[in-house]
């Protein structure tokens, strides 16, 4: 299974880099490059459990039990109600593919068939703990046969830690950063007087002293006009494609009409560290905002504070899809800008969309929600990280009283070599390879080349390629997860005569390569266990290449015996 991580092509920032750029350490340091492409492996293997649970879901109980819906989005699209729940660090990822990358929906329609929604964890607390501790502990364990990794996949002991966690993670700039550290540092500490408790409500504080302050030239209030638009027939502006009064007319007041999620004032205030009556101008903000794109084929730039709330809006997949849908009659996708702050471009289509309110609502846009342009392109606004201030007060504590040791960067682990079934497998692989001898050298080759045919290129990359196989490279994985995926997902329509036929019009081919002199007993050796070892890393899909290896594969191997002579 594939899933492509960057940009399209004509960004020039890739997908690890972006998520840097917005996301920090418990420290309120930003991620290195080796920690994020850790997190968003960790990422990749959370959408690999959502699609097996929901290709568990429709076997057992159908279609119906994942809530599809369709919507438009310049073609239709099915969506799905996702079944569990991320952790922070995961959801971040998470909110960032939504947010900024426009192969989400192909990477959910690879994996799931249709777009993935995501839950948000703070609507329910209780059963988003519920659905995240089963994906963690039952299923992770279960299909990727490894123990979570702490760091991603924290275990909480009730539901207020597991919100909490969300709670106070904010959008703060690095003057906000530095402004919590020197608070955190004025605390008067006593040695073993931290503790979980006094960590929140030292962060609720920082949350209601800190709150984000405008400039003078930001403090404009919104008209609160609901329901009025330009009510004339043809409106002068480049960007305006749609000349329809009565459309603007009714969408807005289906805009304004229409029930936001709940709490969802609520969650604007806490993340952004704005009050209550400021997250309500940037809401009657934003639902204009979402009319102007109903009447545009242009890509609109919208102020920071609105795109925040369309941010989080987006994140409530299936209220946003509605929310569009009956409205504007179409879903829009946040398209990834630039962050350029002196590019003509972004500068440029800022004061189109600018220009594009004035005209459409005939009033000046509010400066407290749409900043001028030199503000809203001022360098700190694109600075702007998640925190976790639970955390970061922690931390910083303990690193004050010298408990903490030097930061040390998140690497991928290996494989669970300690667990009692991991060992009793390599302990049968073994046990095999010595009874067989070369015999079992012609078998591995044998299941190689039968399986690594229905498999594809990534069962292929492991028997053809057995010295190249990096198990730390993510692209090298993505190639055989994607083979892997593709070839289990065909075993349901192919009969074993099929595969055999299938393998059979492959040696024809094979025989046609200019193949190098091959050590049998160390390829098969090799081949063996790298089989092994695959099929325990990948024993999520269909319980893994294992059971494909050493018993299909086998089989296969079998058919082709005779393969181990022709490579003799």
């Amino acid at each position: 299974m594939k899933y492509q991580f960057d940009l399209e092509e004509n960004q020039s920032i890739s997908f690890n880099e972006l998520f840097r750029r917005e996301n920090c350490n418990e420290l309120g340091e930003q991620f290195n490059e080796q920690s994020a492409k850790v997190i968003i492996m960790e990422f990749r293997k959370f959408m690999f459990l959502i699609g097996a649970e929901m290709a568990r879901l429709r076997r057992s109980t159908g279609y119906a039990s994942l809530n599809p819906r369709t919507f438009n989005d310049g073609a239709k699209t099915i969506a799905y109600e996702c079944p569990y729940n991320a952790p922070p660090y995961i959801d971040r990822v998470w909110r960032a593919m939504i947010a900024y990358s426009t192969k989400y929906k192909d990477i959910c329609y690879k994996i799931c068939y249709g777009y993935v929604l995501r839950k948000d964890p703070r609507q329910n607390p209780q059963a988003s703990l519920e659905r995240y501790n089963f994906c963690r502990i039952d299923c992770y364990q279960r299909r990727i046969k490894l123990y979570p990794f702490h760091n991603a996949w924290p275990q909480y002991s009730n539901e207020n830690e597991y919100y909490n966690d969300f709670v106070y993670t904010v959008w703060a700039s690095p003057t906000n950063v530095r402004n919590f550290t020197e608070y955190l540092g004025r605390v008067p500490l006593q040695e073993g007087m931290i503790n979980a408790q006094m960590c929140i409500s030292t962060s609720q504080k920082i949350k209601d002293d800190y709150q984000r302050q405008f400039p003078p030239e930001c403090q404009g209030r919104p008209s609160y006009n609901a329901n009025y638009v330009n009510p004339a027939p043809n409106i002068q502006h480049n960007y305006l494609n749609r000349q329809d009064p009565a459309f603007r007319a009714t969408a807005l007041q289906k805009l304004m009409a229409y029930t936001l999620p709940s709490r969802f004032e609520e969650f604007v205030s806490q993340e952004v560290m704005i009050s209550i009556d400021q997250a309500r101008d940037i809401i009657f903000e934003y639902r204009r905002f979402i009319l102007m794109y109903g009447n545009t084929a242009y890509k609109l730039y919208p102020s920071e504070q609105i795109e925040k709330v369309w941010l989080i809006h987006m994140a409530h997949g299936t209220n946003y899809i509605k929310f569009c849908n009956d409205s504007i009659g179409i879903v829009p996708y946040h398209m990834p800008f630039t962050g350029n702050t002196t590019g003509y471009d972004d500068r440029n289509e800022y004061a189109n969309t600018l220009s594009l309110y004035q005209a459409m609502f005939n009033e000046v846009p509010c400066t407290s929600v749409w900043a001028p342009v030199d503000f809203r392109f001022d360098v700190e606004n694109f600075k702007c990280m998640f925190v976790n201030l639970i955390r970061l007060a922690g931390l910083y504590w303990a690193n004050m009283q010298g408990h903490l040791k030097s930061q040390q960067e998140l690497k991928p682990r290996g494989q669970n070599t300690n667990g009692v079934e991991h060992q009793e497998k390599k302990e049968k692989l073994k046990e095999k390879k010595k009874n067989k001898g070369n015999a079992g050298a012609a078998v591995a080759v044998g299941a190689g080349v039968g399986a690594g045919v229905i498999l594809g290129a990534g069962g292929l990359a492991l028997v053809a390629n057995p010295n190249t196989v990096d198990y730390n490279d993510n692209d090298m994985m993505d190639g055989i997860m994607d083979g892997l995926h593709d070839g289990l997902s065909a075993l349901d329509a192919i009969s074993f005569g099929d595969m055999i036929d299938v393998g059979e019009g492959a040696l024809g081919a094979f025989e046609d390569v200019d193949w190098p002199d091959i050590d049998m007993d160390g390829f098969g050796d090799m081949a063996g266990e790298l089989f092994g070892d695959a099929g325990e890393f990948f024993a999520d899909a269909g319980e893994g290449i294992v059971d494909i290896g050493e018993g299909a594969g086998e089989a296969i191997g079998d058919a082709f015996e005779g393969i181990g002579n022709w490579f003799d």
